[in-house]
């Protein structure tokens, strides 16, 4: 046998699956406090988690795709799928039409959701549904 190859000791390798051990706890720690927020605001406030998450699946889907159009401009001309333009422009679209009408229509925030109408001051309805119910 090769007596001249050196290999890292012992005590080296267990301190650093130390570390990696203080490390994953630390960031599994982070993680399961964040995800407890994020269930707590929804137990407490679900039309605002609600409607965060409806605005965070629609951005994700505006992103992706814009993530292909992106893919299909940067891909040479002879590999190029029609396919990935079309559903790039389809979901881009679908994103922006989502986001317009949630801002823009009587079917606002909880409607995208909830899918029924909002009070609309404008025809004289009074509000019924708030997002925060305890607020003033």
């Amino acid at each position: 046998m090769n007596e001249t190859i050196r290999t890292a000791s012992l005590p080296a390798d267990q301190a650093a699956l130390e570390q990696n051990r203080r490390t994953s706890l630390f960031r599994g720690l982070a993680a399961g406090g964040v995800l407890a927020a994020i269930g707590l605001l929804a137990v407490f406030s679900p039309l605002v988690s609600g409607v965060a998450l409806a605005y965070l699946i629609t951005a994700g889907l505006g992103v992706f795709g814009a993530a292909q159009i992106a893919a299909w401009v940067k891909t040479v001309p002879e590999e190029r799928s029609v396919d990935l333009l079309v559903n790039g422009i389809l979901l881009a679209g679908f994103s922006l039409f989502t986001l317009w009408a949630s801002f823009q229509t009587s079917f606002g925030l909880a409607g995208m959701i909830g899918g029924r109408r909002l009070p609309h001051p404008a025809a004289g309805d009074r509000p019924v549904l708030r997002l925060f119910p305890n607020a003033p």
